[in-house]
């Protein structure tokens, strides 16, 4: 065996490890279980009539199990799906077991009269390759008009 073919063999061989070693990384991130965060729900609403233009609050009791950093966005439904943001709010809560944590949100000026939930989506990267993302729906409140 020449030099040459000692050096292509071994180009080779790290090569073909290289791929396995790739192969096993994604499936494991493609596949692996993750929880990232429980949150009781319905959630709780603070405020259970909100004027529209005013602030509804809420208390989220959750148990965050990887530090990694989320995005938040809240929707109201009623019939009708209104995003109140346009983009998702990056969040970072803290890791620990049952936290409450108050949030709240201003219902727009324009938004009907009547009862109505809310939808908090969490948007976790918890990897390269995978995205988790989950739906929590709050307990039912009123809205009244001005």
């Amino acid at each position: 065996m020449t030099i040459f073919e000692k050096i292509l063999y071994s180009l080779i061989s790290l090569a073909v490890s290289c791929i396995v070693l790739f192969s096993v990384v994604a499936t494991w991130w493609l596949v692996y279980p993750y929880n990232v965060v429980d949150i009781k729900t319905p959630i709780t609403v603070l405020t259970k009539q909100v004027v529209a233009g005013k602030m509804c609050e809420l208390e989220i009791t959750y148990s965050k199990y990887l530090d990694i950093y989320g995005k938040r966005q809240i929707q109201l439904k009623n019939g009708m799906v209104v995003p109140l943001d346009n983009e998702p709010i990056y969040v970072h809560l803290e890791k620990g077991l049952n936290i409450k944590y108050r949030v709240g949100f201003v219902i727009p000026n324009w938004y009907p009269a009547g009862y109505c939930h809310a939808e908090v989506t969490t948007i976790h990267q918890v990897n390269p390759l995978r995205i988790i993302v989950e739906k929590f729906d709050t307990e039912e409140f009123e809205v009244v008009s001005k």
